[in-house]
């Protein structure tokens, strides 16, 4: 009979614990749901997606991106004239480069929210050309004009027709229509809804 009371009195024990536990889950949850609800209540009630476009995001993109230039290479041979300037002294081969493209820190974005619409206004193109040294190559007309001071005068020949080269019309459009396409490439994905145009 004593052993009994005592399977009884476990028995109440165990009850008890486990009750304490399921008002401590109970508890636990109760606090979890209010905390949710409150939160779900003080948020503001917003219709559709949340609208990130905005002047500062826009140019952040455009600025953390690395944004290739147009790269031409050029083949071109110069012809040198004497110190009279009547007769070719000699012809110089060369290899050069000219690279285009925008400084991005000088881009100007507007965002038009009402429209749906981001405003680009690209800086001027800027261009690059560059010689390298190590391709020339001489065709002398005479054995003379082959003088110790040929490389400078023949490295400042090419540097100017190059030069003169990298202004052209089809270059600079290729450079501002390249920037142009590669700007929208890294907005249109996150500005959804938003029309990209270039001022």
């Amino acid at each position: 009979m004593f052993d009994e009371d005592r399977d009884i009195i476990e028995e109440v024990r165990s009850v008890k614990r486990r009750l304490k536990v399921l008002i401590v889950v109970l508890v636990i949850a109760a606090l979890i749901f209010c905390i949710l609800f409150t939160l779900f209540k003080l948020l503001p009630n917003r219709e559709g997606p949340i609208d990130v476009v905005s002047e500062h995001n826009v140019m952040e993109t455009i600025q953390k991106s690395d944004l290739t230039t147009v790269e031409y290479t050029y083949n071109s041979v110069v012809t040198q004239k004497d110190k009279k300037g009547k007769d070719d002294a000699y012809y110089v081969a060369y290899k050069g480069t000219i690279e285009a493209g925008i400084d991005l820190d000088k881009v100007d974005v507007k965002v038009d929210k009402e429209n749906k619409k981001i405003m680009i206004t690209l800086p001027d193109i800027k261009v690059d050309p560059h010689v390298e040294a190590s391709s020339l190559d001489y065709i002398f007309k005479k054995k003379k004009y082959e003088t110790e001071k040929i490389f400078s005068e023949a490295l400042k020949s090419c540097e100017k027709d190059l030069n003169k080269e990298s202004k052209r019309k089809d270059i600079l459009e290729k450079a501002t229509e390249e920037s142009e396409e590669s700007i929208r490439a890294m907005i249109e994905p996150w500005a959804e809804g938003y029309t990209v145009d270039f001022n």
